[in-house]
């Protein structure tokens, strides 16, 4: 009897290393919380943890919204077969949209089952249909699954639907504590779009991103950042992340504009960072997809990183 009263603690423990040290996730209609983690346990039992490094593929991909003005070449159902052949060909674990109506999200996930997405409308906050743009992101079910989420507005109110300092609309990040089934390993995933003309709140939101990632991330897991940052990678914005940009780390990589206007424009502006992780390799999308040169007016960006 005192054996066994011995073991009982240390299997406690045994079992508690295997965890992420975080809360699992809520359920996908509960309303997003920043602060508030669900308590509910995973569904799943948690896989050993191995010592082995793993890869994670990321695209960030602004999808451009169904606007009622885009006809011909640059309308949403003429691009999504494009869309398709993308994501086929690239096989991301991980798709950070910017832009993307609930609606667009729904047909990329009937079109690919293995795929599920959280995100909510910035507009009000609720994941449904309706014409509100989100930052959803879209996932390998096979591979990851969630134990944490939620939304954040960028904002002095980031908890509430709300537009923060010179902003012209409400803007939001999407983040998601992911486990890798087979390793066991966790990770971060952040996805957001900043402002595309006010200055102080591409600046003020890059500070509470990086306040939240440092408040939520306290085991130094791995963290990834995508996004469509309305500005380029050496503005003080970005520097603001204080992470690490795959595009300049990566070995294999590129410096190619992503934000073309279907042929108008040549920035640099949507981008992947990480932290606590290594950078593999990086690559501008930039098709042709089912025939399209342009399955979108921002090109999709890739990223590879190495998690320990």
């Amino acid at each position: 009897m005192k054996s066994l009263l011995k073991i009982i603690p240390l299997l406690a423990v045994a079992l508690f290393a295997f965890s992420c040290g975080e809360k699992p996730d809520a359920t996908d209609d509960s309303p997003p919380q920043s602060q508030n983690p669900s308590t509910q346990e995973p569904e799943n039992p948690t896989p050993p943890v191995t010592t082995e490094p793993i890869e994670v593929k990321v695209v960030s991909f602004n999808v451009r919204y169904p606007a009622d003005s885009d006809t011909g070449e640059q309308a949403w159902d003429f691009r999504f077969p494009g869309i398709c052949a993308m994501i086929e060909e690239v096989a991301p674990d991980i798709i950070g949209t910017q832009e993307c109506y609930p609606s667009q999200r729904e047909e990329i996930l009937a079109a690919f089952p293995k795929y599920k997405a959280y995100g909510v409308r910035r507009s009000d906050g609720i994941d449904a249909i309706g014409k509100s743009e989100t930052t959803s992101i879209i996932y390998d079910e096979e591979r990851l699954e969630i134990v944490d989420k939620g939304t954040f507005w960028l904002s002095e109110t980031p908890d509430v639907p709300s537009t923060g300092w010179d902003a012209t609309i409400k803007r939001t990040t999407t983040w998601i504590l992911f486990k890798e089934k087979e390793s066991g390993k966790c990770f971060y995933h952040y996805n957001t779009h900043l402002d595309h003309a006010g200055v102080e709140a591409q600046k003020q939101g890059a500070k509470l991103i990086r306040m939240k990632m440092t408040a939520q991330n306290t085991d130094k897991l791995p963290v990834i950042l995508s996004g469509d940052m309305n500005v380029s990678q050496g503005s003080e914005a970005c520097k603001n992340f204080e992470m690490n940009s795959v595009r300049a780390d990566a070995p294999k990589t590129d410096k190619y504009p992503t934000c073309h206007g279907y042929g108008s424009k040549t920035q640099q502006i949507d981008h992947i960072f990480y932290e606590n992780c290594t950078a593999v390799e990086f690559k501008t999308l930039r098709g042709p997809w089912a025939g399209l040169t342009y399955i979108s007016d921002h090109h999709p960006v890739m990223a590879v990183v190495k998690m320990k």
